[in-house]
């Protein structure tokens, strides 16, 4: 399904987009960001994080960015095409206490949590502030209408420039080259993907530059922005227990994910140290 949007068209020549100096620099300042099992993830804090990406979209310079978790930092190192995509991001935020823990350990002492469940009202919030157009691709239509209706609400400003909800079949390059013409077009600023891990990452890194929007992976965030799951009380997410939390509201679905990432991380990042 694909929900109609309004805008004027901006012309693209052969469908990608021109790296910036701006561009590159942030791409350089990620590399030169402590690793946490390969991966460069930044160690900054939540305001800065949120001041660089509206920056970019102001400017309409394109770039990715990525909230890593446990699951996806033990992802992209089993997944070489995952790490790739993290490796050439302009920004990998630390989603999750394990995340910033490890970057303390690692010497980043004020490294802070960028949690994609924090950051989507904050940008829209700031983005109907600004004047800027968001896009909004992933989830399924009832998703999308509840996460509309409570947009209004949190953020009666902001300016909807669309929203696709995809087929969950795989695209076919005319399908995904369509869609991405239809959030170049619209002008937006801000574009949120919630498609789930690794997807949502690997779409990210195909189309990064067709288009001046910057694309930002948030996953359930569309889920929680919108109203319909819950988010962990802030007592449990402070103390790295939120994992618990979704556990108990999605048992089936990751009880095996944390199984076997929760481990591997742990022993990965306790090798890493000991390497130091």
């Amino acid at each position: 399904m694909v929900m109609a949007i309004d805008g004027a068209p901006r012309a693209v020549a052969d469908g990608r987009l021109a790296p910036t100096a701006r561009y590159d620099s942030l791409r350089s300042a990620l590399r030169s960001s402590p690793r946490v099992l390969g991966h460069p993830v930044w160690s900054g804090a939540y305001a800065v994080a949120l001041a660089e990406l509206l920056d970019a979209a102001q400017r309409r310079i394109g770039g990715s960015a990525y909230f890593c978790n446990v699951h996806m930092a033990v992802e992209a190192v089993r997944n070489r095409v995952l790490g790739k995509a993290l490796a050439r991001s302009e920004w990998v935020f630390p989603d999750g206490v394990p995340l910033v823990a490890a970057l303390r350990l690692l010497g980043q002492r004020r490294a802070q949590r960028v949690a994609g469940m924090d950051a989507v009202p904050d940008l829209c919030r700031a983005a109907a502030a600004r004047g800027l157009r968001v896009f909004f691709y992933g989830s399924d239509a009832r998703t999308l209408s509840a996460l509309r209706l409570r947009l209004s609400v949190i953020a009666p400003d902001l300016d909807i420039a669309g929203m696709i909800s995809p087929p969950y079949r795989a695209l076919s390059e005319a399908e995904e080259a369509a869609h991405l013409a239809e959030i170049e077009a619209s002008g937006a600023h801000l574009c949120f993907v919630g498609l789930g891990c690794p997807k949502q990452e690997l779409w990210i890194a195909r189309n990064r530059a067709r288009t001046g929007a910057v694309l930002l992976g948030v996953g359930a965030a569309f889920s929680t922005t919108a109203g319909n799951m819950t988010m962990a009380p802030a007592w449990m997410r402070d103390g790295g227990l939120e994992w618990a939390y979704r556990l108990a509201q999605e048992p089936g679905r990751l009880w095996r994910r944390y199984a076997q990432t929760n481990p591997l991380f742990v022993n990965r990042l306790l090798r890493q140290l000991w390497a130091r």
